[in-house]
Parts: C-alpha cells; structure tokens; sequence
C-alpha cells in the first residue's frame, strides 16, 4: 500500500486549518484517523482516508463532502481525516501540486442548521486541470 513515504494533508476535529503529516506505514495512517482506515476516491486520483467506524464511535462531525446541491447528498465526515494520491499502480503517493491547487478550489465553508461551521469539500463541480 505505501511504498515509500507519503505526504499527507491532515485536518483534524474543530481545527479548519489543514496540516502536513509523513505517512510511512498502516500503523501511521491508523493513528491519524484513530482507528481502521476506509478511503474514499476524490476526483482526480485524490483520496481521503476516514476512521471506518467515525460514525458508529460518536466522533465530532468534522468535513462534508457537498455531492450535489440537494442537502441528502451532503455527506458528514467525522474524526480525524488525511488527503493522500494515488498512481497508476495503486500505490499511495503524495499529493501533486495540481492536486492540492484543484482542492483549493473547492474547499468551502458551510454553516449547518445548528450554527455549527464547517469546511466542505465541494464535488458539484468536476472541473478539468488547466
């Protein structure tokens, strides 16, 4: 799965700023989500890693993922979360620079029904690189 050392771009619960984390092993993916590791697939071979059991262990709701315009295709992401790549082989990479600059573009802030802010990915839109 990891081949060599991989950057990852962390964020972690009620923090809206994202870090850089070294990922080398699957002992260091599980201690930054806390637990097992389920990726989900972004566009453009991008990967968020989640803690498979955020949902069912009550962990603080943290990232939505904005699939389409309608609220039932906001998808809540809770506890710790990481960004990584993948290549054409299937192994774990780093983020390219193209990677992070399509995130930036679609990284937003919602407000939820309770006050509560938070930062969204939003995946309406699926724009090519330029």
């Amino acid at each position: 799965m990891i081949a060599t050392k991989v950057n990852a771009l962390m964020k972690k619960v009620n923090q809206h700023q994202w870090t850089a984390e070294s990922i080398s092993s699957l002992d260091d993916m599980q201690n930054l989500v806390g637990g097992y590791v389920e990726r989900l697939s972004l566009p453009h071979n991008i990967l968020l890693w989640v803690n498979e059991e955020a949902a069912l262990t009550k962990l603080e709701l943290n990232l939505m993922l904005i699939w389409d315009d309608h609220p039932r295709f906001h998808q809540p992401i809770f506890g710790p979360v990481f960004l990584t790549s993948v290549d054409n082989h299937g192994e774990m990479t780093s983020l390219t620079d193209k990677q992070k600059q399509w995130l930036a573009h679609h990284l937003v802030h919602v407000r939820l029904a309770n006050g509560q802010n938070l930062i969204a990915i939003d995946l309406r839109e699926r724009c090519e690189f330029k």
